[in-house]
Formats: structure tokens, C-alpha cells, sequence
């Protein structure tokens, strides 16, 4: 009798376990994402490509619908002869929901950018070599996605996102004046990736 109890003991005590630890809310999030970006105008007076890039994001939700994020991110535009890199930093707030307690969730990002802008020879054989870079300087950045839960803190998401920076930078031009310009990069960007929660 004595050993039935122990054991029917033994048998709620590893079921409340278990289940405190499926109920544990993960308040940190890791992700890595990447895919296109496209400038919604022209750069200066150059036309440029859709481009890519990829990102890092960590999140914290200290409440359940509520918190902050942080990472950095890397976009490359062409056109037929440059480059244009944006990277730098971004943060801000996050709103996170489930959709009727089913393993999809959104989140919508409101927040800023510590970006900078690079240009250089998009050639390999460029003589002339040229090279210019804006400094950080601060930008908006906004996004929304949605998120599928693969169990044990595992999550695959996509987001759609845009980022405003003008900064001053020296263009490309013919006579080389080494002028400043001011110039202001618009993007949408589609990310695709996967998160890690703790």
C-alpha cells in the first residue's frame, strides 16, 4: 500500500513539474534573419538594385505583451558600378500576441537605427579605388511579423520592415569634389529566420 502511494506521489509531482515547466513563459529572444531589401528612391542620383541583407535581434518581454529589442543589421544596394551599405544598430519597443492561443503569434517593432552609410567600387578592377562613409548617425526603423512556434523555445518568423536614415555622404561624381551630400536611404525589407527563446 505504502509503495502504490509513493509511486501514485512520485507520478503528480513529475506531472506538475512538467507542467510548470511547458507553462514557464520565455522572456528572451534570440534571432537571426535575412533576405531582400528595396530602396524606395534613388540614392543621390543613383538608381539602385534590389538588394539583401541580414540581421540579428535579441528581445526581452519582461511582460507578457511588452518589451525591448536590440541588434544589428547589414543591407548591401547595387547599381552598376557601387555599393551602397547600410548597417549599424537598431532598437526600440516590441508588442508581441499570440493569434488564439495557437502556435502563431505577430509582433509589431517600433524603434531607432544607429546606422551608417558606405560606397565604394562595386568593380574588382577599380583604379581609382573610391571610398566614402557617412558616420553613424540616427534613423527610424519600423516593422511588423508573424511567428510559428516549433516547440522547445524554437520559433521560424518573418517580418516586413522599414528603416529611414539621412546622413551626409560624399557621392561618386565624375569631377571627384569630395563635397558632402545630403543624402536619405528609404528601404522595405523582407526578413526570413528563425529564434531562439531562453
Amino acid at each position: 500500500m505504502k509503495l502504490k502511494s509513493l509511486l501514485f506521489i512520485a507520478v503528480l509531482s513529475l506531472f506538475s513539474l512538467q507542467t510548470n515547466a511547458q507553462e514557464r513563459r520565455r522572456m528572451v529572444g534570440f534571432e537571426i534573419s535575412a533576405g531582400p531589401s528595396v530602396s524606395l528612391g534613388k540614392i543621390g542620383d543613383f538608381n539602385v538594385k534590389t538588394g539583401k541583407g541580414i540581421e540579428g535581434i535579441i528581445s526581452f518581454m519582461p511582460m507578457e505583451h511588452f518589451g525591448l529589442f536590440a541588434g544589428w543589421g547589414w543591407n548591401l544596394f547595387k547599381d552598376n558600378y557601387y555599393d551602397f551599405e547600410d548597417n549599424g544598430y537598431m532598437f526600440g519597443l516590441q508588442f508581441k500576441d499570440n493569434i488564439k492561443k495557437s502556435p502563431f503569434s505577430y509582433y509589431l517593432r517600433a524603434g531607432g537605427l544607429y546606422n551608417h552609410m558606405e560606397i565604394e567600387d562595386a568593380t574588382p578592377n577599380a583604379v581609382d579605388g573610391f571610398y566614402s562613409d557617412s558616420g553613424h548617425g540616427l534613423g527610424i526603423h519600423l516593422s511588423a511579423g508573424a511567428e510559428y512556434s516549433l516547440g522547445k523555445g524554437w520559433s521560424v518568423n518573418s517580418n516586413l520592415k522599414f528603416q529611414h536614415l539621412t546622413r551626409d555622404v560624399i557621392l561618386p561624381t565624375p569631377l571627384r569634389d569630395n563635397v558632402a551630400t545630403k543624402v536619405s536611404l528609404n528601404y522595405l525589407a523582407l526578413r526570413v529566420g528563425i529564434v531562439k527563446y531562453f
